[in-house]
């Protein structure tokens, strides 16, 4: 057996070892997170079941901003990420999880089928198969060790990281490979999902749109300039309101539109210490805000002689203001 056929062999016998692998680590680990234990509440640790508990309520027209799961987390985003996995919530939540999990399985595998796709359109080859001799091989392995460990943690924990990640790099590859008007669209539409499921993801869809544009502009495309950011608003459209709406009704979408403006989507710049929900400046929050401020205090700790990090409380406002 030469060398080749050696290495394709080895190939083969990892990617079925990472299946195996997937494989009881939702059966033993992902399924077990999932139970729900009415003495210990916190056992319970997926956040799925926020997702499809408030998707339930929704439906239900029965304050969904209110619902809480097991362990006490309740949900921040528009309805429609709520709506689209409320048919979950007739299940119990280990057989949500297992789903959930199977499915962010393929969804990570799409994402990296992507990847693959974007990188060709780049002039690389990040395959990591060993027929793939190029450099881009290795940077593909590379890109792997990054997102190895979040990407387990999403898994783990029932969250939708995989899901975005794939949404805004299928919708990227889509405006690489956009000639025309309707391919353009296209494109927005696609990468208007990750910002209505969770505002973070708005960023990169904004800038991708924005440069991908202004290029078009400087080659005088202006039909093309046009329908990239045509397709995004369109896309928001159609996943804030008319969806929701069709599913809830037009009043009472824009109702929760208005409790979800008025109690959660306002904490990202002014945070009532006297709220029910979480404030965005505790340890579990994963915003971009959130970290450069938590950074900010370790390094006025670390090195400017400031107070210890760890022991600022993120609910009380006092504690923000004291390291600024």
């Amino acid at each position: 057996m030469n060398e080749a056929a050696v290495a394709a062999r080895r190939f083969r016998l990892l990617v079925l070892g990472a299946i195996i692998g997937l494989t009881l680590f939702g059966l033993l680990d992902v399924r077990r997170r999932a139970r729900i234990d009415p003495l210990d509440p916190k056992a319970h640790k997926t956040d799925l079941t926020i997702f499809t508990g408030a998707g339930a309520a929704f439906v239900a027209d029965a304050r969904p901003y209110d619902y809480a799961n097991p362990r006490g987390w309740k949900y921040c985003y528009p309805p429609f990420l709520a709506l689209a996995l409320a048919p979950l919530a007739r299940l119990d939540p280990q057989s949500q999880a297992e789903l959930w999990y199977a499915a962010s399985c393929v969804i990570g595998w799409l994402a990296w089928r992507e990847a693959v796709r974007i990188s060709r359109a780049c002039g690389l080859d990040v395959r990591l198969h060993p027929v793939n001799l190029s450099s881009g091989r290795w940077l593909g392995w590379l890109a792997v060790a990054a997102v190895l460990l979040p990407g387990l943690n999403c898994l783990q924990r029932g969250q939708v990281g995989l899901l975005n990640l794939w949404l805004l790099m299928w919708g990227c590859r889509l405006l690489l490979e956009a000639s025309t008007v309707r391919g353009a669209l296209a494109a927005g539409v696609v990468l208007a999902i990750p910002g209505v499921i969770k505002l973070t993801p708005a960023l990169p869809a904004v800038v991708a749109i924005g440069s991908w544009g202004l290029a078009r502009l400087r080659e005088r495309k202006l039909e093309l300039a046009i329908a990239g950011p045509a397709g995004l608003a369109f896309g928001i459209a159609l996943f804030v309101w008319l969806i929701p709406a069709a599913v809830l009704g037009w009043e009472a979408n824009q109702r929760h539109l208005a409790t979800w403006g008025e109690t959660i989507a306002t904490m990202a710049v002014d945070v009532d210490p006297n709220s029910s929900l979480e404030t965005p400046y505790t340890m579990r929050n994963q915003s971009l805000a959130n970290a450069v401020y938590r950074c900010g205090n370790w390094l006025d700790y670390a090195f400017w002689g400031g107070p210890d990090d760890r022991l600022i409380d993120a609910g009380v406002r006092r504690g923000r203001a004291a390291v600024d």
